[in-house]
């Protein structure tokens, strides 16, 4: 019953991963602010820097 073992730990990791989602803790809200005050609307700076990463993998 390993199958049941494995089941059981995934409904235990979605659970805690659901539980965040619905009620996000101050430090994953204030990680999120951080992100949004320091990312970069200039779309075509993102784009290019995107391509050049994936033109890194052709």
């Amino acid at each position: 019953m390993v199958q049941q073992g494995i089941i059981a730990m995934i409904d235990t990791k979605v659970a805690f991963l659901e539980k965040l989602v619905i009620n996000p803790s101050r430090i994953l809200n204030k990680a999120v602010d951080l992100v949004h005050a320091t990312e970069s609307e200039d779309i075509p700076v993102i784009i290019n820097a995107l391509n050049e990463i994936a033109d890194q993998y052709d």
